[in-house]
């Protein structure tokens, strides 16, 4: 068909502005408002507690927050993980209670004065505590602090 088009200059340029018109029918705008209505009808239908599941886009959800660990080395740690992690975890706030696991010895007060966040358990607290999570997240690279977590993964698994 390529070579059919190529060597018939009338049906490319016909075919070019058919293209043209056809492609009007799409937008940006509209690609965003068909994610935002399946969005949210996606979370109207997991949602038993949603005070109103309309198509008014105002919806307002009472479901409480799930409890995340969130596996890492923090700062000061040496690692681009660790310093990545800070600003992740202040987004994942947004969504999920969440408790730092990390076993470089930092208490809560020293993460607090560094960060925003003061949920933090060490690794033996996660351990014995795991199945309280909801969900668990690993942030981990190939610096030498993060080699215990693979273990960690294999018996307490996540993402």
């Amino acid at each position: 068909k390529i070579m059919m088009l190529l060597n018939n200059e009338s049906l490319l340029i016909k075919l070019s502005q058919k293209s043209i018109e056809r492609s009007k029918e799409f937008s940006w705008e509209k690609v965003a408002k068909k994610t935002l209505k399946a969005l949210t009808e996606a979370q109207c239908s997991m949602s038993a507690t949603s005070t109103s599941c309309g198509d008014t886009g105002h919806q307002t959800f009472s479901r409480e927050k799930k409890k995340l660990a969130y596996v890492s080395p923090l700062p000061p740690t040496k690692s681009g993980v660790s310093e990545y992690s800070v600003t992740l975890i202040k987004f994942l706030e947004k969504f999920y209670n969440v408790t730092v696991v990390d076993d470089s010895g930092l208490d809560s007060h020293t993460i607090e004065s560094s960060s925003s966040f003061s949920n933090i358990c060490s690794l033996d607290y996660f351990e014995k505590n795991y199945l309280n999570f909801d969900r668990v997240m690993y942030h981990i690279g190939n610096s030498q602090f993060h080699v215990r977590y693979f273990d960690l993964i294999r018996a307490y698994p996540g993402v």
